[in-house]
């Protein structure tokens, strides 16, 4: 945990490579701000020579040096307090967009990992950390080229120039290196104890998030819930309240420190000139170099804050970018002209975290056309199966391949299924282009979803509130089953699809589905729905089981052994 170089090379790497200089206008931008580090860099080093130019002409008589050194002095003190907005306005659009770049790119990355990586995320703390992307990396991006790089520079400079003068240099460039060093082991502490707060914060997030989408379970418990969030609540203000103080401790430590030096330099400057070894404007101009070097300084600590911050934010993202991608390649082959009709599971093996297998050396074959049920009991694999045949889970061991079909649409309808917080009519064509008016009206009719529509205030413009929570389960079931409807796709896998749905609708939904989509393969624990269906396969202990009960006895089981 806290500060170190690995995050910071690592976040270095993740900016400069594939978001700062991607386009040809960004590398421009960044081409001119650099020019205006360097106008920056020399106009604080320019502005007290200037000012020893003028004390020492000033000791002999006024003459016309005076008044060019004094307008040099306007002209660098303009552009000192200029540049740095100058480079505000030259950044912002190169930020803006890799700040966007990055949040796209993030978004993108989760969504092509595989489903169990996905199932590990904190999904609360996920959205936490995007909404922080565009701070976090303005702000790495702002202290790393518009402030470390031209506060070097002028310390260097400033040493360099103070060495000239006497030994106050190498003075000089200890005091800096112990301030560094101070800051850095200060930034480490600080981050420590941020990363923690964070932490907390993250789950205060989550457990809110949940409270507020549970609040049916709530209410009966509301006193031991706001107990609870009461509690998490005071260790967060605790663990802030910690992190804050440790800031301004820093703060103060660099203070004293950078007091103490500039004292020590000047008092020195002072003891030289009363030995006839400095001069006047020799004075000025380690003043001058020192503030030159000090401000930049102090602004850095205080900057580098939000270098620390963002790299605990940056860390995270981070951590995200490396989780691995599945292969873009469909886990499922299309045979289409062959002699052989359905989906082959051909010696399929699947198992949780490499020691847990649902399936081992399965094989099983569905055929096209039909309405198949998958039955059994809890936990038996009946959802893991559908998401193997959806490709959301990739097989351990063996493949599976469609035969009769030469680009199959497959479509599946979670058993966690949510919504998006859009209007009925939004969440009804979610993914579809070109559907008309009527044809989702008939779909909403043919799945029941007339009367809701009716009902609601505001029609299909009627919102359905965060995942569908205005909304009853059987409502959100068929909102997927009228878009299942309009898609057409020729396979459809429902995972307890209807079971929110009473008796009469069910029978309703299977009845409008089969008459559109040709393969439907349902898993269910309900029996109300195998009269409809054409073949049951009942799974136990990761199998078919091949001696079924009488209830099940004129239902057609295909094994491929």
């Amino acid at each position: 945990m806290g500060f170190n170089f690995t995050t910071f090379k690592k976040t270095f790497l993740l900016f400069i490579p594939h978001y700062i200089f991607r386009s040809a206008s960004a590398r421009i931008r960044w081409f001119f701000a650099a020019a205006f580090i360097l106008v920056d860099v020399g106009a604080a080093t320019l502005v007290p020579y200037s000012t020893k130019i003028i004390v020492e002409s000033l000791s002999i008589t006024i003459n016309h040096s005076v008044w060019i050194a004094l307008g040099f002095l306007g002209f660098f003190w303009i552009l000192e307090k200029t540049v740095s907005h100058i480079q505000e306005i030259i950044f912002f659009p190169a930020i803006n967009q890799t700040i966007r770049n990055l949040s796209y790119n993030l978004v993108n990355h989760l969504h092509q990992i595989s489903l169990p990586d996905y199932k590990k995320l904190s999904i609360p703390e996920v959205i936490n950390c995007i909404r922080r992307i565009s701070l976090c990396a303005r702000s790495f991006i702002k202290v790393v080229f518009l402030l470390i790089i031209p506060t070097f520079l002028k310390l260097s400079i400033a040493v360099y120039i103070t060495a000239k003068v006497g030994v106050f240099g190498w003075i000089f460039l200890a005091a800096i290196l112990c301030a560094l060093f101070l800051l850095y082991k200060g930034a480490a502490w600080y981050t420590t104890a941020r990363e923690t707060a964070w932490h907390i914060t993250d789950q205060v997030t989550m457990r809110v998030n949940d409270s507020l989408l549970n609040t049916k379970l709530i209410r009966p418990f509301k006193s031991f819930e706001m107990h609870q969030i009461g509690d998490i609540l005071d260790v967060e203000a605790k663990l802030w309240q910690e992190t804050n103080t440790r800031l301004h401790s820093i703060y103060i430590v660099m203070g004293i420190w950078l007091g103490l030096t500039i004292t020590s330099i000047l008092a020195g400057a002072i003891l030289g000139i009363q030995k006839g070894v400095l001069t006047v404007g020799d004075f000025v101009l380690i003043k001058g170099q020192l503030i030159a070097a000090f401000l930049p300084l102090r602004t850095f600590a205080l900057e580098f804050r939000q270098l620390a911050e963002s790299l605990v934010d940056i860390k995270k993202i981070v951590t995200l970018f490396e989780i691995p991608t599945e292969s873009s390649s469909k886990n499922i082959s299309v045979i289409p002209n062959d002699n052989k009709n359905g989906i082959f599971l051909n010696n399929i093996s699947y198992t949780y975290d490499n020691h847990h297998f649902i399936f081992h050396h399965l094989s099983l074959q569905i055929p096209l056309g039909k309405k198949v049920a998958i039955i059994g009991e809890t936990g038996c694999g009946k959802s893991t199966l559908i998401n193997l045949i959806a490709s959301f889970y990739k097989p351990s061991q063996g493949n599976i391949s469609i035969h009769g079909l030469p680009n199959p649409i497959i479509h599946c309808i979670p058993q966690e299924f949510r919504l998006f917080n859009l209007s009925l009519r939004d969440n009804i064509t979610y993914g579809l282009s070109n559907i008309s008016e009527g044809a989702m009206l008939k779909a909403a009719e043919q799945v029941g979803l007339a009367r809701l529509i009716q009902t609601l205030p505001n029609g299909l413009n009627s919102l359905v509130g965060e995942m569908g929570t205005k909304l009853s389960g059987g409502e959100k079931q068929k909102i997927a089953l009228a878009r299942a409807l309009l898609l057409k796709p020729d396979i459809l896998l429902l995972d307890e699809t209807t079971s929110a749905l009473n008796f009469e609708s069910e029978k309703q939904v299977l009845n409008a589905l089969s008459s559109i989509i040709p393969t439907i393969i349902l898993a269910s624990h309900r029996t109300s729905t195998l009269p409809y269906m054409d073949q049951i396969l009942k799974l136990k202990n990761g199998k078919i089981d091949e001696k079924p009960n009488s209830a099940f006895a004129l239902h057609t089981y295909s094994l491929v052994h």
